[in-house]
């Protein structure tokens, strides 16, 4: 059965806990070479991934990197429970696609997010902890930004819940994540940073991304707004404890 099909049956659980700041100590990162700032557009595929490789992603303690699908969409009550830890006016600035203030608006975006996973625009994880939702990691695939920027390539963004902030968990499972889509045979990895994301760009700062040019992600209307960071992960050596 798949997800569209899926997606007309209902159901909900309650699960409930509280957040932890103890996660697992980061993986050690080696960068072997030197990375091209440049843009590596990927070769044009009818789906860049399988949806039996979005696999759950240990952290350690009582986190875990869960796939986002269609289980979490009718078994957790993300939609109730978001809405009232996010940070919604960072959202609403950086990433004013994901619309999460209100429960309604918070389901519909979760589903999208499924639904998209299914269509091969892109997949989604989910930071929890005892499955308690404290941030998303949202991948689009080159599928989807060929069709929104025209560029073949693979982008990350990311937020972490107001009350997980500044503890480190989002860089643990970013570096976890990259791990795991070098695995599955993703080499180039995009980051699209607002110039006034503070925290953030802190957080990129810290490896493994490097600055590139942000020509190739900029218009008439967007100069200089955004800095633009990528990865190659074929030079990348994560060393997971």
């Amino acid at each position: 059965m798949g997800i569209f099909d899926f997606f007309k049956k209902n159901k909900e659980s309650d699960t409930k806990n509280s957040v932890r700041s103890n996660a697992e100590p980061l993986p050690k990162v080696s960068l072997t070479q030197n990375v091209i700032d440049s843009i590596v557009q990927e070769p044009k595929k009818e789906s860049y991934y399988k949806l039996e490789e979005l696999k759950p992603i240990r952290m350690g303690n009582n986190f875990m990197i869960y796939p986002y699908d269609a289980r979490w969409y009718f078994e957790a009550p993300d939609a109730e429970t978001l809405p009232t830890i996010v940070n919604s006016d960072e959202i609403k600035r950086y990433l004013p696609g994901l619309k999460i203030e209100t429960k309604e608006l918070c389901r519909k975006t979760l589903e999208n997010l499924v639904m998209r996973t299914e269509s091969g625009m892109g997949f989604t994880y989910v930071i929890r902890e005892r499955n308690f939702p404290i941030g998303f990691l949202i991948v689009d695939s080159p599928k989807y930004n060929e069709a929104i920027m025209h560029l073949r390539i693979w982008t990350i963004n990311f937020f972490v819940v107001k009350i997980a902030e500044h503890k480190g968990i989002m860089h643990n499972a970013l570096l976890r994540l990259l791990n795991h889509m070098k695995s599955i045979g993703i080499h180039n990895v995009y980051a699209i940073v607002d110039s006034t994301n503070t925290p953030c760009l802190k957080m990129m700062a810290k490896g493994p991304f490097i600055e590139i040019g942000n020509t190739n992600f900029q218009d008439e209307n967007t100069k200089n707004k955004f800095r633009a960071f990528m990865i190659d992960l074929t030079t990348i050596r994560f060393e997971i404890r």
